[in-house]
């Protein structure tokens, strides 16, 4: 085997067996002349059998004591058994939305009514009350699923699913919050994402905070994915600044810092600035795949814009290589608007934003 990473992805029987008889015709042995059952193929094929599921066995293993090689089920037991860590679980988006009643009343209990977005996404009230003739009526209001997809902006949640009469709903800014969230939703913590926060909790063990703990501490919280620390004493002696990538949690994560910072310091959470970075250029792909390329470069460039951290560097290969992977992407052709020479370095607070432009051309 090359390295540890050979030993977390097990072969099956079949490429254990091929491994076997390409072995046994180096040595010279007629594997040609053994017939379809004969004992020689029997064999080779139990052992095929034993070898495959000792494999996976030292898999799991490795799986499950290495931290940057273990994944999925047992990523999570070794966070919990070697950090006392849990994985962050997705969190359902909880805000306020408002019934309008144009002219008849409706007593409203909880779990009677479902509104959604125009693209789909389905709240439910999960507090009630009366709805007079002519009037209004706030209710808090859970989404179907969990994750952060439902976080959708202000005036976005129009649509009545549960009919009621002459009733229309809308999600209006909550007091000058800036937003009709009330609890963000969030996404489950990816493997990548556990991974990086695990070795930051030994800062959290010294007693003058050092900059992994302030990081440590805000990637803890459900939807925070990067963050930063500016520890420059950038307003005044014994201040830092963290910079965290969910705009919507700064007054959550800033709770939570306020209770751990040392005597005498002061830190204080802002949001990351975002920067726009234009994605241009055609893209040419072959016409029976046409629709899926697209909406793989779309969720690939997404996600791509979700890996690059708070001050960090948006690379022009990185973003070719995610175009052109799709099936049926035979060329890419960068727009002249890509800023980079050839990368883009963002601010030292910001996070990128990709504004994607292609045009596809069918081959």
């Amino acid at each position: 085997m090359a390295d540890l990473e050979d030993l977390i992805v097990p072969e099956d029987t079949d490429t254990v067996e091929a491994t076997i008889y390409a072995a046994a015709e180096a040595n010279d042995l007629p594997t040609t002349q053994w017939q379809a059952f004969s004992w020689a193929r029997t064999l080779i094929h139990i052992f095929a059998l034993v070898m495959a599921d000792v494999w996976f066995g030292v898999a799991q293993i490795a799986n499950g004591v290495i931290l940057g090689l273990s994944r999925g089920r047992w990523l999570t037991l070794f966070a919990r058994s070697q950090y006392d860590e849990e994985r962050i679980a997705a969190v359902a988006t909880i805000g306020q939305v408002t019934l309008t009643s144009a002219s008849v009343g409706h007593t409203i209990a909880v779990g009677d009514v479902t509104v959604k977005t125009t693209t789909g996404k389905r709240f439910r009230n999960t507090t009630g009350g009366t709805l007079t003739a002519g009037g209004t009526l706030d209710l808090e209001v859970q989404a179907y699923e969990t994750g952060a997809s439902s976080n959708v902006s202000i005036g976005t949640i129009t649509i009545m699913e549960t009919s009621l009469s002459t009733v229309t709903v809308n999600n209006p800014e909550v007091g000058s919050t800036g937003t009709w969230i009330t609890t963000w939703g969030a996404d489950a913590e990816t493997d990548a994402d556990l991974t990086e926060r695990l070795p930051l909790k030994w800062a959290t063990l010294s007693t003058g905070s050092p900059p992994d703990a302030y990081k440590s501490w805000a990637l803890a919280i459900a939807g925070v994915t990067r963050a930063k620390l500016n520890d420059a004493a950038p307003d005044g002696p014994g201040t830092t600044r963290l910079y965290i990538d969910n705009a919507g949690l700064v007054a959550t994560v800033q709770a939570d810092i306020d209770t751990r910072v040392p005597a005498g310091s002061v830190c204080t959470v802002s949001a990351a600035t975002t920067q726009s970075v234009p994605v241009t250029g055609v893209v040419t792909v072959q016409r029976a795949y046409r629709d899926a390329a697209e909406s793989a470069i779309n969720d690939s460039l997404t996600a791509y814009e979700l890996e690059v951290d708070i001050g960090g560097i948006v690379r022009q290969a990185e973003v070719i290589e995610r175009v052109m992977a799709p099936t049926g992407v035979v060329d890419f052709a960068i727009g002249s608007a890509w800023t980079g020479t050839p990368n883009i370095t963002l601010g030292t607070t910001a996070i990128p934003v990709f504004a994607v432009s292609l045009t596809y051309v069918e081959t």
